[in-house]
C-alpha cells in the first residue's frame, strides 16, 4: 500500500512527512524484494528451493545490492527484523557483490 500511496509511510514507517514520494517508494520496492529473497534463502536453506534457481535469485540480488538506494534502504534500522542467518548472509552479499563477481548461491559469500 505504501509503494502505491507513499503518504501512508509517514503513520508508521519511520519516515518523516519531507521525505519524497519517489524515496518512499523506491525504499518499500527494495523493503519488499529483500523479503522476497529472504523468502527463496529460506525455503533453499530447507531443500525446498532448487540450487539452479536460488542461483538466480542470488545472480539477481547481487545485481540490485549494487544500486545506491538498496544500500542506503540496507542500513536503515527498519531493516533489522530480518531472520538473523539471512542478515548475515544478506551482509556479506552487499560488503562482497559485484555484477562481475558473482556469489556462492546456498551460503554466504567467502571473502
Amino acid at each position: 500500500m505504501v509503494v502505491e500511496d507513499p503518504t501512508l509511510a509517514t503513520l508508521g514507517a519511520g519516515m518523516s512527512p519531507e521525505t519524497a514520494p519517489d524515496e518512499i517508494r523506491g525504499n518499500f520496492y527494495n523493503l519488499m524484494q529483500v523479503s522476497l529473497f529472504e523468502i527463496a534463502w529460506f525455503s533453499h536453506q530447507h531443500g525446498q528451493l532448487p540450487h539452479d534457481y536460488f542461483a538466480s535469485w542470488v545472480a539477481n540480488m547481487a545485481a540490485v545490492t549494487q544500486r545506491p538506494a538498496f544500500r542506503t534502504m540496507w542500513q536503515n534500522d527498519r531493516t533489522k527484523i530480518l531472520h538473523a542467518g539471512f542478515r548475515q548472509y544478506m551482509n556479506t552479499l552487499v560488503e562482497t557483490s559485484s555484477v562481475s563477481a558473482p556469489v556462492q548461491p546456498g551460503r554466504a559469500p567467502s571473502s
